[in-house]
C-alpha cells in the first residue's frame, strides 16, 4: 500500500457512485482513484476520516493498492480499504497553477467523443485536463423525460457541446426551467474521458467538474 495527497478537482456522478480526479500535490500529474466495482465507481457519498464528505478543492491523502491504468484512462489507480484524510483546501484563487494548456480537448472529427480505435492505437498522455474560460452557456433543457444539464464553449477556436456530470452543478440547474444560462468570469472545468460506450464505439469527453470563481 501506498499514499499520495491530491487535490480535489472532480467529484462526480458515476453509475450509482463517484468518479474522484486530481492532481498529486507534488508532481502535479493527474492521478483517478478507481474501486474493484464492475465500473470502478467510488462509492457515494465519499466520508472522509473525519466523518465529513469529501469535496472540491479538498486537500486529501488517499491510501492505493496498486496501478490500474487503460488505454483510455491511463491515471487510475486502484485504492485501499483505508479511509482517506483531508489535510487541508486548495485556495480556488490559485487555480491558474493548476491549469492545463492542451490546443484541443483531445483530437477527434466528433468533438463530443473519441472513437475507441482511435485510442487503442494513439497512446493518450492523459484522460483528464483543467482549463479555464472566461464564459460558458449552460444549456437545461428536457429529453426523453429527463432533466439534461449540457454546457457550450469554446476552446481555442473549437466550439464543444458536453455532459456535465458535476453533482452540485446539475442539480442547480435541474432545477431551473429549460432554457440557456451564460456564465461569465472565472470559470474552470475539469473535463475526462469517460469509459467505452459500446452502442457508438466512442468515449465521450465529460464535464465532471465546473468551478466558479
Amino acid at each position: 500500500m501506498f499514499y499520495k495527497d491530491i487535490i480535489c478537482l472532480a467529484n462526480s456522478r458515476k453509475m450509482h457512485g463517484r468518479c474522484v480526479a486530481g492532481k498529486d500535490i507534488i508532481s502535479g500529474r493527474w492521478i483517478r482513484p478507481v474501486s474493484n466495482n464492475e465500473f470502478e465507481e467510488l462509492p457515494d457519498p465519499i466520508l472522509l476520516k473525519n466523518g465529513q464528505e469529501l469535496a472540491l478543492l479538498d486537500i486529501v491523502r488517499i491510501p492505493f493498492k496498486e496501478k490500474k491504468p487503460t488505454y483510455y484512462q491511463p491515471e487510475n489507480i486502484l485504492i485501499s480499504e483505508e479511509a482517506w484524510e483531508r489535510k487541508g483546501s486548495f485556495d480556488k484563487t490559485k487555480l491558474d497553477d493548476l491549469c492545463d494548456y492542451p490546443d484541443s480537448i483531445w483530437i477527434g472529427e466528433n468533438n463530443e467523443g473519441v472513437d475507441v480505435e482511435y485510442l487503442k492505437s494513439n497512446k493518450i498522455e492523459n484522460s483528464l485536463i483543467l482549463i479555464k474560460l472566461s464564459d460558458i452557456l449552460i444549456v437545461r433543457k428536457d429529453e426523453y423525460n429527463k432533466k439534461k444539464v449540457r454546457a457550450i464553449f469554446t476552446y481555442n477556436n473549437k466550439q464543444y457541446d458536453l455532459g456535465i456530470t458535476d453533482p452540485i452543478i446539475e442539480k442547480e440547474y435541474k432545477n431551473k426551467n429549460e432554457g440557456e444560462y451564460k456564465l461569465s468570469g472565472k470559470i474552470y472545468l475539469c473535463i475526462s474521458l469517460g469509459e467505452p460506450y459500446i452502442k457508438y464505439n466512442r468515449c465521450y469527453k465529460i464535464i465532471a467538474a465546473l468551478i466558479k470563481v
